[in-house]
C-alpha cells in the first residue's frame, strides 16, 4: 500500500500551524467577519452556528481533518476542514475552508487544498470497502479565483445548485392533502420518525449518505432550528381537526417533511425577515401526490404568521423528483447559484 504523508507548510514560516481546537470559536467568527464582504456573502455566520458545528467536530461523531494557519497575534489567517462522508456506494471527503482577505494571493489556498487532498487519500486508504472515492469542494458561481483553484487541482463541475427566494406578500396557494393524510408541526417526540423519513426520501438523490443518530442534530439540533414552523406530513390512521392537522401525533407515520429555521442574527444583518426551508422531502412511495406542495404552502403560511417577509430554500438543479419546477410553480425564483466540484481519488 502506498504511504501517503501530509505536506508541510515549509513555504509559510510566518504562520503557526495546528489543528482546530475547542476555543477557536471566536477566532473563526472574526475570520468570517473579515471575509464576508470580500466573498460577496449576504451575512456573517453567527457565533452560535459555529459553536454548534464545532461541538460536532470536536465530539468525534464525524471523522474530520482540520488545519489552521495562525498569525503572530493568534488570529486565523487560513483554515481548512475535511470531513469523511462514507456510504454503502461510495466514500467521499467534503472540503471547506477560508483564507483571510488580508492574507490572500500568496498560495495559502493552494497549500490547504493540497493538504486536504492528502488527508483524504490517507483517510480513504484506511477503509476496507472497495468503493469509488472522491474529493468534493464547492463555491459560488462568481468566485472565479476558487473555480480556477479547483480546476487546477483536477476538480470538475459535477452539480449546480440554486438558492431560491419567495416573497410572502404574494398570495400563497391552497394545497390541500388527499383524504387520510394530515399535517403536524415537528416535535421532539417525532424526531426519530423524521430522521427515518429523511433517509428514505433522499436515498436516491445525488451525494446523499444515510444520517445516523449522532449526525442528526446537524439538522434538528442547530440553534436556529424552528420545530414550531417545521411541517410534517403524516399518513392517516388517526383523527384530524378541521384544518386537516393530525391528532394525536402518534397516530400516523411521517411520510414527508419541511424542516425550517430562522436566524435572527442573519436577518438583522441583511435587513430582511427571512425563514429558511432547510430540508424538504417526501418518501418515495408517496411522491407525485401533492405532499411537497402542501408542506411548503403550510410552511409559508407559518412564516407569514411569524411576521417573516421571505421564504428561502436551496435546490439541486438536477434533482430527480423535479423539485426545481415545483418550487418555481410555487413562486420561488433563483437569487444565487453555486457549483459542486469533485475529483476522483480511486
Amino acid at each position: 500500500m502506498e504511504t501517503i504523508t501530509l505536506p508541510e507548510p515549509v513555504d509559510f514560516p510566518q504562520y503557526t500551524w495546528r489543528p482546530l481546537e475547542a476555543d477557536d470559536i471566536e477566532a473563526l467568527h472574526r475570520l468570517a467577519q473579515a471575509n464576508w464582504e470580500a466573498d460577496g456573502l449576504e451575512s456573517v455566520q453567527p457565533v452560535e452556528e459555529i459553536k454548534h458545528m464545532m461541538g460536532i467536530i470536536m465530539s468525534g461523531e464525524i471523522k474530520a481533518g482540520t488545519l489552521l494557519a495562525l498569525t503572530e497575534a493568534g488570529e486565523i489567517a487560513a483554515s481548512v476542514f475535511a470531513f469523511l462522508l462514507p456510504s454503502q456506494t461510495e466514500h467521499r471527503v467534503n472540503v471547506g475552508g477560508s483564507v483571510h482577505a488580508a492574507h490572500r494571493r500568496q498560495g495559502l489556498g493552494h497549500f490547504l487544498l493540497a493538504w486536504a487532498e492528502a488527508w483524504a487519500r490517507q483517510t480513504l486508504a484506511q477503509l476496507e470497502a472497495d468503493l469509488p472515492r472522491r474529493l468534493e469542494v464547492s463555491c459560488r458561481d462568481y468566485q472565479e479565483d476558487r473555480i480556477a483553484l479547483f480546476e487546477a487541482f483536477g476538480c470538475r463541475p459535477t452539480r449546480y445548485f440554486f438558492q431560491m427566494e419567495r416573497d410572502l406578500a404574494e398570495p400563497i396557494p391552497e394545497k390541500p392533502l388527499e383524504l387520510g393524510l394530515g399535517l403536524a408541526n415537528w416535535t421532539p417526540e417525532m424526531n426519530e420518525a423524521t430522521r427515518a423519513a429523511f433517509n428514505d426520501s433522499f436515498r436516491d438523490h445525488w451525494g446523499f449518505f444515510p444520517v445516523d443518530e449522532t449526525l442528526w442534530p446537524v439538522f434538528t439540533g442547530k440553534p436556529d432550528f424552528r420545530g414550531d414552523l417545521s411541517q410534517l406530513a403524516l399518513d392517516g390512521n388517526g383523527h384530524f381537526d378541521k384544518l386537516n392537522r393530525i391528532e394525536p401525533l402518534s397516530a400516523g407515520r411521517v411520510i414527508g417533511f419541511c424542516l425550517c429555521s430562522v436566524s435572527e442574527e442573519r436577518n438583522a444583518q441583511t435587513g430582511k425577515r427571512e425563514g429558511v426551508m432547510d430540508e424538504i422531502g417526501v418518501i418515495r412511495g408517496w411522491r407525485k401526490r401533492g405532499i411537497a406542495s402542501a408542506l411548503i404552502a403550510a410552511a409559508m403560511r407559518a412564516f407569514r404568521e411569524e411576521g417573516l417577509e421571505y421564504a428561502k430554500l436551496g435546490v439541486d438543479t438536477e434533482n430527480p423528483t423535479g423539485a426545481l419546477r415545483l418550487y418555481e410553480n410555487l413562486g420561488f425564483y433563483s437569487v444565487r447559484r453555486s457549483i459542486a466540484f469533485h475529483k476522483a481519488l480511486g
